[in-house]
């Protein structure tokens, strides 16, 4: 930055910052930097008055040049002059002075005044020495004016030249600033979203709570008691023979492969079983008529896993045969007796029209709370991912403000602190 830059901008000498609302940042930073503007609009404005004159000027050769009357001895030349002057015409028409004297207006404006001299100047430095001598004052007249006009842009050139560093750094806080004011912005929107998914969060709730309450009514009806205690009780029945069949898991896997892989061979009865076993083991047990052909399938499990031909860790090996010692005992017909009992029992409960209505009404009320359930888990989702992102959007303002105070501070030579809110 140049001395007389430094000197307009000097800070005031003070310790502590100016506090700065954000949304205020850019109209400060505008008034801050008006001394500099000022200069600029000042040195400016008086090259672009002697720009206007010297293109008006050179307008003005350009049609005497094109309106030039015939001569026989010229006669030759004319076509080319009339190009000439139409294609200086068409140059010049393309440049536009600046009302407002900003550092990238005049910038454009020294562009157009760039490319506009640019196929002038080609065209009379080729030709101009061969023209005819009755058109020499008319071109000695345009060649001054074109003269004129390049060192005015040049001229121009050496102010923006002067300029463009500070006017840049000004052109990234104002970025910068405008970057933070959206970021502010959007945590708002995002909160207006996070308090619309509370509202609706809780209305559901309140259904859930609706629906929970006809729930409890249902089943505190006596005569739906016994049912709710039988279909407890088979519960009951399928997680513990879960977690008594859990020790199966891996010596099946791998007789499953080792058969895929024609290592081992089976019994087709124990095929059939480990087909269904493997695809759901409960049902196999309590629900199919296979329970004799799970017990083949178990005692050559318990061979394969003596001889060898399937092995695995000796401690899940050991709980494996252990289970399979107990499955040999008629763990699994008791355990399929008491199912069928209660299967049947759950029957005769259900074979009440009340009973139906009831088993009716618990679906329809489970398969409200469930979907109800899950518009709240959606919802807190979004919230949490709100969350996130804010935090986030937070973290990413804090860091551009602060290479905004930092740039104010080596730039302007100003100490601020910008609040944002």
């Amino acid at each position: 930055m140049s001395s007389s830059i430094r000197r307009l901008l000097k800070p005031k000498k003070s310790n502590k910052p100016e506090v700065l609302e954000l949304s205020d940042l850019p109209t400060w930073i505008d008034q801050y930097t008006n001394p500099m503007l000022d200069r600029f609009k000042r040195e400016t404005r008086t090259i672009l008055v002697e720009l206007d004159k010297s293109i008006s000027s050179m307008k003005v050769t350009a049609q005497k040049l094109a309106s030039s009357s015939s001569d026989p001895e010229t006669r030759g030349q004319e076509r080319y002059i009339m190009q000439f002057a139409e294609n200086i015409l068409s140059s010049l028409d393309e440049i536009h002075l600046p009302a407002d004297l900003s550092f990238d207006h005049v910038q454009a404006t020294y562009d157009e005044i760039t490319r506009a001299l640019k196929a002038p100047n080609q065209m009379r430095q080729k030709k101009f020495i061969r023209l005819h001598s009755s058109f020499k004052p008319l071109i000695k007249d345009f060649d001054s004016e074109f003269k004129k006009l390049n060192k005015l842009s040049v001229k121009l050139a050496q102010v923006l030249q002067n300029s463009q560093p500070f006017a840049q750094q000004i052109k990234m806080i104002h970025r910068n600033s405008e970057k933070a004011i959206e970021i502010l912005e959007k945590p708002k929107q995002m909160k207006v979203e996070m308090n619309k998914n509370e509202a609706q969060i809780k209305e559901l709730n309140a259904q859930l709570d609706e629906v929970n309450l006809q729930f409890n009514k249902i089943k505190g009806k006596d005569e739906f008691k016994e049912l709710e205690k039988v279909q407890a009780k088979i519960l009951e029945l399928k997680t513990e023979l879960s977690k008594f069949l859990d020790p199966f898991n891996k010596p099946l896997r791998k007789l499953v492969k080792s058969i895929s892989e024609e290592k081992i061979t089976l019994r087709p009865e124990s095929m059939v079983a480990l087909q269904h076993f493997v695809k759901d083991p409960n049902y196999t047990v309590l629900e199919s008529n296979n329970l004799t052909q799970v017990s083949l399938l178990l005692h050559d499990v318990k061979y394969l896993l003596e001889e060898g031909k399937i092995t695995m860790d000796k401690k899940k090996e050991k709980k494996a045969l252990d289970a399979i010692k107990v499955v040999q005992e008629g763990f699994l017909e008791r355990i399929r007796q008491e199912f069928e009992h209660l299967r049947q029992k759950e029957r005769q409960l259900m074979s009440t029209s009340e009973a139906s209505e009831f088993a009716e009404n618990t679906q329809q009320l489970e398969l409200s709370k469930r979907k109800i359930e899950k518009e709240i888990s959606e919802l807190d989702q979004s919230r949490k991912r709100f969350e996130v992102k804010i935090s986030e959007l937070q973290t990413e303002l804090e860091k551009l403000l602060a290479i905004i105070e930092e740039k104010i501070r080596t730039i302007l030579g100003a100490n601020i602190s910008i609040l944002a809110k």
